[in-house]
């Protein structure tokens, strides 16, 4: 059996012979050896939501493959996402919850191209009474991300995440963008670190 998550659904050989050169297939000592077989293809890009959420399995595995269908397409997967709650709150539930909660976010953000981030951010922050927490994980994921690129620019935009994360601030206004942009590594470490204990935007800046 294969899982496939191909853009545009599963389009080639549904046998394991056909998979197979020609070449192959026309040496008889090597076309006798050859596995004469078919292929039960799960296609996650024909099931519908839910088809998904029907599916007799825990509430992890069902966001597994929902992310494997749609992560690609952060358009797609933005406008469902409010269907996906309650699934993660029952994730969230079982034992290991936290774990599988952060192994699902560590795959989206990794997928998800990073111009989408702010509003999956956004989408985030709906999961429910452990959202502190959920957005912290987020945050130092970004932080770790940012301080290994030790580059300005990306500890720049791991600043920026760890704030739209914890303040849920879609933008920074003039006088936090500008002071961004001018500080220098040492002042943007500074920021990251008052950022995981800070109440407010100005705590972060001018603490």
């Amino acid at each position: 059996m294969l899982v496939s998550h191909v853009p545009g659904g599963w389009a080639t050989s549904r046998s394991l012979e056909a998979m197979f050169a020609p070449g192959v297939i026309a040496v008889p000592p090597l076309a006798a050896l050859v596995p004469r077989s078919s292929l039960i293809i799960e296609d996650l890009v024909l099931l519908s939501n839910a088809e998904l959420q029907a599916r007799p399995l825990a509430a992890f595995p069902k966001l597994a493959l929902w992310l494997l269908r749609d992560a690609r397409d952060p358009r797609r997967l933005l406008d469902r996402f409010d269907t996906w709650i309650d699934t993660f709150a029952e994730a969230e539930r079982a034992p290991s919850g936290a774990d599988a909660i952060s192994a699902l976010l560590t795959y989206l953000f990794r997928v998800v191209d990073p111009m989408h981030h702010d509003e999956l951010h956004a989408k985030i922050r709906q999961l429910g009474t452990h959202t502190e927490e959920i957005a912290m994980t987020i945050a130092e994921m970004w932080l770790e991300q940012g301080l290994a690129r030790g580059r300005k620019e990306g500890q720049i935009a791991a600043l920026r995440s760890l704030l739209v994360a914890k303040f849920g601030a879609r933008t920074l206004d003039a006088r936090y963008q500008a002071v961004l942009h001018a500080a220098t590594p040492e002042v943007i470490d500074r920021c990251l670190q008052r950022v995981l204990t800070a109440d407010s935007l100005s705590a972060v800046f001018e603490g």
